[in-house]
C-alpha cells in the first residue's frame, strides 16, 4: 500500500468525516472504496471478449464458431497500428 494526499472541499472532508464515524471505518478505507468502485466500473476499458457470439463473423458465420481466429487477426492489426 502507497501513502498518497488527497485534497478535499471543507464540505466533503466534513461529510467524509461524519460517513467514517457511522460506519465506523476511517476515512482512508472510505476513499479506497470508493476508488476501487470508480476503477471498476471504469468502461474505457477494451473488453476484446464481448463481442463473441453477438454477431456474424467476416465470412458471414456466427463470430462465436471462429472467436479466436477473429480475435488473433483484431490484436495482430492493433499491434501493428
Amino acid at each position: 500500500m502507497r501513502k498518497t494526499m488527497v485534497y478535499l472541499e471543507e464540505e466533503q472532508f466534513a461529510l467524509l468525516k461524519q460517513k467514517a464515524r457511522q460506519q465506523g471505518q476511517s476515512m482512508a478505507e472510505l476513499i479506497r472504496e470508493a476508488i476501487r468502485r470508480y476503477l471498476k466500473s471504469d468502461k474505457t476499458r477494451i473488453d476484446y471478449f464481448s463481442f463473441v457470439g453477438i454477431g456474424q463473423g467476416p465470412k458471414g458465420e456466427a463470430a462465436s464458431e471462429h472467436a479466436e481466429e477473429i480475435l488473433k487477426d483484431l490484436l495482430g492489426r492493433r499491434a501493428k497500428a
